[in-house]
């Protein structure tokens, strides 16, 4: 819990230096007007889930490696979830080489190579924080950096319409799914 005194971050923090979120680009085609879209949208679905888990998974991990600053030396990948979160990356970005993007997804394909790509160089990050042999401070701003790149693009390729979301909001009100269900 924050004092009323004194500012959640500090002036010097690095959250300051993050992008904002709220700012993505959408890049998302629209579904219904074109059946090739469509097809590639089906197609690109779990790819998108696997990024969102690959992102959370790292996250987790990263925020675990903060937390435990001062108790013992670099940041220990040897948990079972880094290892599911590389290999989910890797199935991600199989999809997404083997999806065919027609013109209006071709942008939307290329913001998901863009976000493996952003979470394939915070994974190399937090190996390298691994080995302790760098800066510390800026490995893990480095990181944070990266994470923070890659929740933004996880935003802006989402497509709701597709069921394509960082969050299933399928059952999220009870009242809509009582009247789906009625129906």
């Amino acid at each position: 819990m924050s004092r009323p005194d004194r500012p959640l971050h500090e002036v010097d923090c690095d959250v300051w230096d993050l992008p904002r979120t709220d700012t993505a680009e959408p890049l998302h085609p629209e579904t219904g007007h074109d059946p090739a879209t469509d097809r590639y949208l089906a197609r690109i679905g779990p790819a998108y889930e696997r990024l969102g888990r690959v992102m959370a998974q790292l996250s987790g991990i990263f925020l675990l490696a903060l937390t435990r600053d001062g108790k013992g030396p670099g940041l220990h990948l040897d948990h079972a979830l880094y290892s599911v979160a590389r290999d989910q990356l890797a199935e991600a970005r199989e999809i997404i080489a083997g999806a065919v993007a027609p013109g209006p997804a071709q942008r939307h394909r290329r913001g998901l190579m863009d976000l493996a790509d952003r979470l394939e160089e915070a994974a190399r990050g937090m190996d390298r924080m691994t080995t302790r042999s760098g800066d510390g401070d800026a490995d893990r701003r480095d990181v944070l950096k990266r994470l923070a790149a890659a929740q933004r693009l996880l935003i802006a390729c989402a497509e709701p319409d597709a069921g394509i979301t960082p969050v299933d909001f399928d059952n999220a009100c009870c009242n809509c799914m009582v009247a789906r269900v009625a129906t």
